[in-house]
């Protein structure tokens, strides 16, 4: 599990990160944007990535469709009892 802060989504590592999930990404965010979903979206094809989120506004709504019609395999869910930022790849829990 990465706890992630805001400064991940700009590393490099973090695409690498991404590229690494085999199964499945999990990120528990409050803060998912279009920024957020471009990163992920350098997953692997079969990759699965489950969206949690307190807020499900109609913008990301409908990024979330759009990221879905060209990459697929995205899930979106409503989620509030988290605040902090967390990312699992392929229920692994590893510490960044």
């Amino acid at each position: 599990m990465y706890k992630c802060a805001i400064f991940i989504i700009l590393l490099p590592e973090f695409s690498k990160i991404i590229r690494s999930a085999q199964q499945s990404i999990v990120l528990i965010d409050n803060y998912i944007d279009e920024t957020t979903l471009i990163h992920l979206s350098k997953k692997g094809d079969a990759v699965k990535v489950l969206l949690l989120t307190k807020t499900i506004s109609k913008q990301l709504n409908l990024d979330v469709q759009k990221v879905n019609e060209q990459y697929g395999n995205f899930e979106l869910k409503s989620f509030n009892k988290s605040h902090d930022r967390f990312l699992i790849i392929d229920n692994n829990e590893i510490n960044l």
